[in-house]
């Protein structure tokens, strides 16, 4: 079996490319998990079979290829990925809980094992096939209230309702950096715990109080469309 946890590590000089990139076959189970640092899984490219002679278990299901909580992993879909074969008809496949990981690419895979994948919490906190929603705000002692545009009207139908996020960085006149990836050294800092959100319906604007928003902070927002798929 492959397994591949690196927590803080990381890959610039390529090696793990340099390790793997030639692997055709993996007679057990792949496991890539907690592996913070990765942004795509291009070590892969030559992976086109996963033989499930062991299988990783978890919840009562046998899994041959699990990718489980990757928080920066952008890109799932390497090479030889449309040659992959499974080599047990029980055999699954999860991925789940990758933050900034788009449903198009879980799609990818869908169409490969159309029956075997399962997948949840993923891309909660990416910006995926991007628009501009305006968002500005207005401020008293007491509340903040948050307001964008509508989406196009030609995308109402399919919208489910917006996310609204929320991340406090900081003292207000201090200074400070986000970093544009999750820092396990630093889990205040820009990490999925550190931020909180709320999900409503079709309303373009949503009001804080202070018990929400501690005063003196400097807050960072975000607000996403959701939408069927």
């Amino acid at each position: 079996s492959l397994t591949i946890k690196i927590l803080r590590d990381s890959d610039k000089d390529g090696k793990l490319k340099d390790y793997l990139g030639s692997v055709e076959r993996v007679d057990g189970y792949v496991l890539i998990a907690n592996s913070h640092m990765l942004l795509e899984l291009d070590f892969l490219d030559n992976l086109t079979l996963i033989n499930g002679d062991t299988l990783w278990t978890f919840s009562g299901l046998l899994y041959g290829l699990a990718i489980v909580g990757n928080r920066n992993l952008k890109s799932i879909t390497w090479k030889a990925l449309k040659r992959l074969r499974l080599g047990r008809p029980d055999m699954n496949v999860v991925i789940a809980q990758n933050y900034l990981l788009c449903q198009d690419e879980i799609d990818e895979v869908k169409k490969l094992f159309p029956c075997a994948v399962n997948d949840s919490e993923n891309g909660i906190l990416a910006v995926c096939n991007p628009g501009h929603l305006n968002l500005t705000y207005s401020q008293t002692n007491f509340t903040t209230t948050l307001m964008w545009d509508a989406v196009p009207v030609d995308n109402q139908s399919s919208l489910i309702g917006y996310q609204i996020f929320w991340h406090r960085v900081g003292i207000v006149g201090s200074t400070y950096s986000l970093p544009e990836q999750y820092d396990d050294s630093n889990p205040e800092r820009c990490s999925n715990s550190g931020w909180q959100f709320v999900t409503i319906e079709n309303m373009t604007s949503y009001r804080l109080d202070d018990e929400m928003l501690p005063p003196w902070n400097t807050t960072v927002f975000q607000v996403r469309a959701e939408y069927a798929e």
